[in-house]
């Protein structure tokens, strides 16, 4: 056998994870708790109803019924209506996919820049890695929603810049927890191994490095999205994000708040919306921590 295939046979043997049976005892755990599983299938439907809201929303969000105004709930209208007599169950469900979309996507931002960010500074600990960490702690300075209303100042009101802006807001914590995991994982056996027969660190990095650090990012995205949710809500609250008339929690909290003695349910159900969505998120993620954690028995 000649050298080459022999450095590449150790190089498969290397590559090879231990992975036999994780994925039915990770199934197994999550399954055990219900309450995770609850907040799975909250979430699940919570999501459905914001994609299929032009199909189960019985009215447009911005229907206008004059007639109608700050009518309560009742059988015509399940959640009530505004001052402008819209259907505030069509505005929580179409206003569900504005702001589910905004936490996807800036967890998308913050974990996708946050996490390259991290390997680089786990895998090379010199200057580089020191520079990327020196630039997390700066960021950490500042608190999420003020980081987050800076940027949107620099940006202008929207729902784009508000994206934007949380995902900025949230990389420090993507970095930080990658960064940590990646200086743990890259000092074991395998990875030794790897370096050993002459693996690239891009190979390293990407084959060995990050799916053994897969778990605590995974937790972290969904912690992530239940924040970056009562950010973007908060920014919209605000003024900042969605502008009227289009429906979206956080200014139809802010929309309601005038009418908070006279018609509370304008306040209430986006609220509860709200609330709902991110205790369901935090319920499956902590079951998602508690499946994936190793050291649980």
């Amino acid at each position: 056998m000649s050298v080459g295939t022999l450095r590449t046979a150790e190089q498969r043997t290397v590559d090879r994870e231990p992975t036999r049976g994780r994925f039915r005892v990770f199934r197994r755990r999550l399954t055990r708790n219900r309450a995770a599983l609850v907040g799975g299938v909250v979430f699940v439907m919570v999501v459905l109803s914001a994609v299929l809201a032009p199909i189960v929303a019985p009215y447009q969000p911005d229907a206008l019924d004059f007639t109608a105004m700050l009518a309560p709930p009742g059988p015509a209208h399940l959640f009530g209506t505004d001052e402008q007599g819209r259907d505030l169950l069509a505005r929580v469900l179409y206003g569900g996919r504005i702001s589910l979309s905004m936490g996807f996507v800036a967890v998308a931002i913050a974990a996708g820049i946050g996490v390259a960010l991290g390997l680089v500074a786990g895998y090379y600990e010199g200057s580089i890695g020191s520079l990327i960490m020196r630039a997390m702690d700066v960021m950490l300075a500042f608190p999420g929603i003020l980081l987050a209303l800076a940027v949107v100042s620099m940006l202008g009101p929207g729902i784009t810049p508000v994206m934007v802006a949380v995902g900025i807001a949230s990389i420090p914590q993507f970095t930080r927890v990658t960064q940590s995991s990646a200086l743990a994982t890259k000092e074991v056996e395998y990875v030794l191994g790897a370096r050993a027969v002459g693996s690239s660190p891009t190979r390293i990095v990407v084959r060995h490095i990050l799916p053994n650090i897969f778990a605590p990012i995974m937790v972290l995205i969904t912690t992530g999205l239940a924040a970056t949710l009562i950010t973007g809500a908060a920014l919209s609250f605000l003024g900042l994000g969605a502008q009227p008339p289009t429906a979206e929690w956080g200014n139809m909290l802010a929309n309601g708040r005038v009418y908070l003695e006279t018609a509370p349910w304008i306040t209430i159900f986006p609220g509860l919306a709200i609330m709902v969505t991110v205790m369901a998120i935090n319920l499956f993620g902590d079951g998602l921590r508690d499946a994936l954690d190793p050291r649980l028995k």
